[in-house]
């Protein structure tokens, strides 16, 4: 191992390098460096699958999250159902008061526009939304 000065002002800094010529931080050991030369990470891409109704709280985390409007919150009755869009419209045209939702759940309203990206299964405190990678055809 060699020792080098590089000139900077009034002090001169001290810089270790190795056999090769890089740079060795000086507060860390060579053979506990790691080494990220000619390395990737591949992601695979998930695509959304479903989401657990029962565990949902509707916060609308992962609706915020998603660029794409893949998700959609939408109202459950007391039985469990899922209120249809024309529903939900009236009920908010009636009296505020009268909700006849028992509370909101997030929905998979358009599946074909998800990137696979995974954002909204990150931000779920839930752990509600699942992903699927999409079939390779062989």
């Amino acid at each position: 191992m060699r020792s080098g000065h590089r000139a900077g002002g009034a002090a001169a800094e001290q810089v270790n390098r190795d056999d090769e010529g890089a740079r060795n931080p000086p507060d860390i050991p060579r053979k506990r460096r790691a080494r990220t030369v000619g390395t990737s990470t591949r992601v695979t891409p998930a695509f959304i699958d479903a989401i657990d109704h029962e565990q949902c709280i509707g916060c609308g985390r992962c609706f915020k999250v998603c660029t794409r409007k893949v998700l959609q919150l939408r109202g459950v009755d007391e039985d469990g159902v899922l209120l249809d869009d024309d529903e939900e419209e009236e009920e908010e045209e009636e009296e505020e008061e009268e909700d006849e939702y028992e509370r909101k759940v997030m929905t998979i309203a358009r599946p074909e526009h998800c990137i696979g990206c995974q954002a909204c299964a990150t931000v779920c405190s839930r752990r509600c939304i699942s992903h699927v990678p999409l079939p390779v055809a062989v």
